[in-house]
């Protein structure tokens, strides 16, 4: 189950990648020519007070697509779920895919006039290793085992396990070297500049291509203190375009949500079986399992305007679904026929010799993401209808990840961002790092190795 999902209201032409970066002139030492900034029309975005809105901390979707449009990334993602160059000029592959070369782009300026380098990346990445679990992209160096600047203008990654689509994870905001502290030097490469900012307050963003007035040229980013306060503008007609994800929209109920749009990301949830369970061992009886908490269900009847099953993590829309799904009675037959049968109080037992045991598991999910918490929720109460005893445990993230390293549960709600063409043995493979609950398969380390 895809649990991330974006939201626009209005659609925009914004100056991305896709252009050149500032001409040279746009720093040269002739008197720049004078705009009226009150002759342009101004648009108007919001983002939340968060983290100083240091762009390697802000998690929001607000606050990532305002900072986007002044930072930009290595690479962003297109619409077949290919990765795009931005700040990258192109990439290379060696050592059966586990050395991945960037070769950066030489002629992008930051907007105090500095050339853009590899130590500016260097920089970025380090920020972000220190930063840890506190910034959303660390999750995406979970492969790498090194990193360093090969050359002013490349860098190279070393990774654990070979994986092609590594690029398609490089999506993260580049900053200038040393411009992180107390405060944040608003000093991008983006297609807008930051003109004023207004901490607790706004921001005013100016294209750098005022030239061009078929684009947009002047934004209002109103600081907001949460995603209702943000709806209630948009209601209000302040506010031009709102960005959600599931888990913000989850914390607003309103039927006029059902007018949004959503759009694929990478992001994916899934549920992690223990195979190191006795119980859980038996393929059959995870089989069940699979049948009853079907990606499709759960998004259908919990989030069906925020989030999609996803039938194939390397793409979403491409249909590798079983077609063929068991009935709720057929589903309790199985049950029966393996020796799980209900007691009085409808709870599933299996009878030995000398005592019944019953068919009960626990959900992990880490408690500060409540769109996971909602999920792992509802997943419990679909298994329980059928007798199967679950019940869900919310633990804080440190304790969370370290239930999962050392395989402390029963069921886990996980999350994970998939890269194109990914290779999955971090996820499926034996001694994968995501492979939490311990599947092991020499066909499929086989398969995988194949790949």
């Amino acid at each position: 189950m895809k649990i991330t999902a974006v939201v626009l209201i209005v659609c925009l032409l914004f100056c991305g990648c896709g252009v050149k970066s500032p001409d040279s002139d746009h720093f040269s030492d002739q008197q720049p020519k004078q705009y009226n900034l009150s002759e342009y029309q101004e648009i108007n975005m919001y983002a939340l007070r968060e983290s100083n809105l240091n762009p390697l901390l802000v998690s929001s979707e607000s606050g990532k697509l305002v900072l986007s449009l002044i930072f930009r990334p290595l690479f962003t993602i297109g619409q077949n779920f290919d990765y795009l160059p931005c700040l990258a000029e192109n990439v290379t592959f060696s050592n059966n895919c586990k050395t991945v070369d960037i070769s950066l782009k030489k002629d992008i300026l930051w907007d105090d006039g500095s050339s853009f380098s590899s130590s500016d990346l260097d920089y970025t990445v380090n920020k972000i290793m220190e930063y840890g679990e506190e910034s959303p992209y660390f999750q995406y160096f979970s492969n790498v085992e090194g990193y360093a600047p090969s050359g002013t203008y490349s860098y190279r990654f070393n990774l654990a396990s070979a994986d092609a689509g590594f690029p398609a994870l490089l999506t993260f905001p580049v900053v200038k070297k040393g411009s992180l502290g107390d405060t944040v030097d608003f000093i991008g490469t983006g297609s807008f500049t930051v003109k004023e900012y207004k901490e607790y307050s706004s921001l005013l963003l100016v294209s750098k291509n005022l030239e061009d007035q078929t684009n947009i040229c002047k934004i209002k980013v109103s600081l907001l203190p949460d995603n209702l306060s943000a709806f209630s503008g948009y209601k209000l007609g302040q506010i031009d375009l709102f960005k959600l994800s599931a888990e913000d929209a989850l914390s607003i109920s309103s039927d006029e949500t059902k007018s949004f749009v959503s759009s694929n990301t990478n992001k994916y949830t899934f549920l992690a079986v223990n195979h190191n369970n006795s119980i859980l061992s038996d393929p059959a009886l995870r089989k069940i399992i699979a049948e009853i908490t079907q990606a499709e269900t759960v998004t259908k009847d919990l989030v069906p305007d925020f989030a999609v099953k996803a039938d194939s993590m390397v793409n979403p829309s491409a249909n590798f679904s079983i077609t063929n799904k068991t009935s709720y009675d057929d589903l309790k037959l199985e049950l029966d026929l393996l020796g799980y049968t209900t007691n009085e109080s409808g709870v599933r037992i299996k009878k030995t010799a000398d005592k019944a045991k019953k068919l009960s598991f626990n959900i992990i999910v880490n408690s500060e993401n409540h769109s996971k918490v909602i999920a792992a929720e509802y997943i419990a109460n679909l298994l329980s209808s059928y007798g199967i005893s679950t019940v869900v445990s919310e633990l804080e993230y440190s304790l969370y990840v370290d239930a999962l390293k050392s395989a402390s549960f029963d069921l886990a709600l996980c999350e994970t961002a998939i890269s194109l063409n990914s290779d999955y043995t971090f996820l499926l493979g034996t001694d994968g790092s995501m492979n939490f609950g311990g599947y092991s398969s020499e066909k499929a380390d086989l398969l995988l190795a194949s790949i």
